[in-house]
């Protein structure tokens, strides 16, 4: 069963912050990003910033795109749009660094404009996703 946490309205800025924290403050690294038009997916996208090798990240993102789910799936809306979305999947092998991590893909809606957004794919070691849960659901 996927976790799943739902920030609407008011309460949306509070995914954001936490996000943030996360990519700020837990060991964490972006391992590439890309921006594509509203309606691609993850196998449309040609990312850039890439920390490591084109084919791990290639084969990683068909793995996910084809037999994974995530483990914890959170977004943020407002006026009934979708602000922000983020996928979490836990692994119990590092591709890049030989540490347990989690890979986080993070989604922003209209990102220059109302037709794309940003797609980013982060590396967030030596946590758990519990820990990334209770982080996400506490409120300090």
């Amino acid at each position: 069963m996927i976790n799943k946490f739902i920030f609407e309205e008011e309460a949306s800025y509070l995914l954001e912050d936490k996000l943030i924290e996360i990519e700020h403050c837990f060991e964490s690294e972006k391992i590439c990003s890309a921006v594509g038009e509203t309606g691609n997916t993850l196998k449309d996208l040609s990312f850039n910033d890439r920390v490591v090798s084109g084919d791990i990240i290639d084969m990683l993102l068909v793995y996910l795109l084809l037999s994974a789910k995530p483990d914890l799936y959170c977004y943020s809306s407002h006026n009934e749009k979708l602000n922000t979305e983020c996928s979490f999947y836990a692994f119990d092998v590092d591709f890049f660094n030989d540490n347990h991590n989690i890979i986080m893909i993070k989604n922003t809606m209209q990102w220059t404009n109302n037709n794309n957004y940003l797609c980013e794919i982060w590396s967030i070691y030596n946590k758990s996703i519990q820990e990334i849960s209770n982080h996400i659901r506490s409120y300090d």
